[in-house]
């Protein structure tokens, strides 16, 4: 995607590129409108110095600076902003239209679902065979964009620097194709109290066949950057925030994880990632240089393995790249990732999935056999996501 600015009336607009889908956004319009539609993409530009003696002035940018700005931002926004809604893949990878996924669960988890079924017969369950993310769009098309600028004048340097944070609310679903399910049996009675009476739904303890599309809807929320650096009279792109985060229901209840490692597949040596590093180590919460970043060379396979640090220990886990995703082995080791000989070089977004196992088996509302067609009634898709950016060296 590319960005362009239209400074008739303030607005910009992203027209797509490399497959992607089209965004649009216009800060002409009011905080409620982008309220009520739920899709702000704000981006907060920072301006801060670092001598030791204080700015002098608060300093406005000059209309030079805000377009040489806006200039960099709109080269580079492309790849900042997250895409891993698999919008395209070969249609022999896909059941009724979704990318399949490996239907085996672990030992721990198959005994976990089979008592769930067994102990408690008032919840409805399924199995998924194909699934996608689907990130919906406005009725306008795209996502609203929301630019502020503050900056401080350093006054022991010739260069001023700029921090320029992305932060989306990305509407959508998980498209699930369900191949089983538990049937409802029957309406059951329980009286807790006198005067007091409860419904309950049983349902069969077996699974039966069925083939049925499911979504579990979401409103995600992302954070990203990048940094600027001014010299000779020149905006500069010098380094991005060392990962993104995509977060729904909302990042308090999303999964929490601490850190994954990456590595060459077959390798011992491995890049540790952290949520918050120190100055040490690489992490999310961090500015890198391209050189800075988990650096592999084209040709090269990755793996993906998760650490134990994480309150969502029966979790599944999916890596994506470059559009294409990849099933973990088991519940913390992702196959080879490979790395294509004509990938282009230079910083590309690696995003691993965490999802809480129960989001592919566990229904909600009313029992399958007693919905409308209309009838959307259903649990919330929880996830966290890492869009880890990693360095490619050489390719095309």
């Amino acid at each position: 995607m590319r960005a362009s600015v239209l400074p008739s009336d303030g607005s910009v607009r992203f027209a797509p590129n490399r497959g992607s889908r089209p965004r649009v956004g216009s800060v002409a319009r009011s905080r409620i409108a982008a309220a009520a539609l739920g899709l702000p993409l704000a981006v907060a530009v920072l301006f801060f110095g670092c001598g030791r003696v204080p700015p002098e002035a608060f300093w406005e940018a000059s209309a030079e600076d805000s377009a040489a700005i806006q200039a960099v931002v709109d080269e580079h926004l492309a790849d900042f902003l997250t895409d891993f809604d698999q919008i395209s893949a070969p249609e022999s990878l896909k059941i009724e239209g979704l990318i399949v996924i490996d239907t085996s669960l672990t030992n721990e988890q198959g005994t976990r679902l089979q008592d769930e079924m067994e102990e408690n017969p008032y919840r409805q369950r399924f199995r998924v065979d194909a699934l996608q993310h689907v990130f919906e769009k406005t009725d306008q098309g795209g996502y609203f964009f929301e630019q502020r600028l503050y900056a401080h004048l350093d006054t022991l340097r010739e260069d001023t620097f700029c921090t320029v944070l992305f932060v989306e609310s990305i509407p959508g679903y998980l498209d699930m194709h369900v191949y089983e399910y538990t049937q409802y049996l029957k309406d059951t009675l329980i009286f807790p109290s006198p005067g007091e009476t409860l419904v309950l739904r049983m349902f069969d303890s077996q699974f039966s066949d069925t083939s049925f599309k499911l979504q579990k809807e979401f409103l995600a929320h992302t954070s990203n950057g990048l940094f600027l650096q001014k010299e000779s009279g020149e905006w500069k792109f010098k380094k991005t925030m060392g990962g993104s985060r995509f977060y729904t229901p909302n990042p308090n209840d999303a999964p929490y994880l601490l850190l994954l490692y990456l590595k060459e597949y077959g390798a011992e040596e491995v890049d540790t990632i952290w949520l918050r590093p120190d100055t040490l180590e690489n992490g999310i919460q961090r500015l890198y240089a391209a050189g800075e970043l988990p650096t592999y060379a084209a040709g090269e396979t990755l793996q993906v393995q998760i650490s134990p640090y994480t309150d969502v220990p029966d979790a599944d886990f999916y890596a994506y790249l470059d559009g294409k995703r990849y099933d973990f082995r088991n519940a913390t080791t992702s196959w080879e990732i490979p790395l294509p000989a004509d990938i282009e070089p230079g910083i590309h977004r690696l995003y691993v999935e965490q999802t809480p196992i129960p989001v592919y088996y566990e229904a909600s509302g009313k029992p399958f056999e007693k919905r409308e067609p209309d009838d959307t009634e259903e649990g919330r898709y929880v996830s966290a996501v890492w869009g880890i950016a990693i360095n490619i060296e050489g390719g095309e």
